[in-house]
């Protein structure tokens, strides 16, 4: 997907098994494993190992798409 407009959608990653930039990135905590074969988010934790500053500075930066 475009970066343009990603703050006003729910659907992140190539199958949408992410609801927001908080759960993309970990900010809240680890997220929750969702393992069907559809929208299995297993392996997508790019970014979640980021401090919060970075996390925040990266959403911030997304947002202003």
């Amino acid at each position: 997907p475009r970066l343009s407009g990603g703050w006003n959608t729910a659907i992140f990653l190539h199958n949408g098994s992410v609801t927001s930039y908080d759960e993309l990135l970990c900010i809240s905590g680890p997220r929750q494993l969702n393992t069907e074969p559809i929208f299995g988010n297993q392996g997508h934790e790019f970014g979640c190992d980021l401090d919060t500053e970075s996390k925040m500075a990266l959403v911030d930066f997304l947002n202003s798409f």
